[in-house]
């Protein structure tokens, strides 16, 4: 698990993590903050041998970033040997995406089934009348 590698190697800075969060989540820093937060997301992605380069790619790592950073308030909080309290939780928020990714699949899938019979009139429409 990367978040947890990453958390794991942060564990001897736990206090300045959280101390330095107070830093990054001001509004001054902010969008630079939200443009190393992407970075860090799309790190663990590529780590993975993610290559997704369609709208796909964008919705896996807001959602990895969200993930994230529930794990790190939960982590900064966590007092468990070997943060075992924070696994627990991350594996929950991972199961959570997952069931979510699946429905967002299911739901596209309705969609394009709705969407059929206007594009085989569309279709239809070009072919008899000849535009485009």
């Amino acid at each position: 698990m990367a978040v947890m590698a990453r958390l794991d190697a942060l564990a001897p800075h736990k206090e300045a993590v959280r101390r330095g969060l107070v830093l990054v989540l001001s509004p001054r820093v902010g969008s630079r903050s939200s443009r190393a937060a992407m970075r860090t997301v799309d790190c663990i992605w590529r780590a993975c041998g993610d290559t997704a380069t369609d709208f796909n790619h964008y919705t896996k790592r807001l959602m990895l970033l969200s993930v994230l950073g529930k794990t790190l308030v939960c982590w900064l909080g966590d007092s468990s040997e070997d943060h075992a309290a924070t696994r627990r939780f991350l594996h929950r928020r991972l199961v959570e995406v997952t069931h979510m990714g699946k429905l967002a699949g299911r739901a596209g899938a309705l969609g394009r089934l709705a969407e059929a019979p206007w594009r085989a009139a569309a279709m239809v429409r070009r072919r008899v009348v000849g535009d485009a």
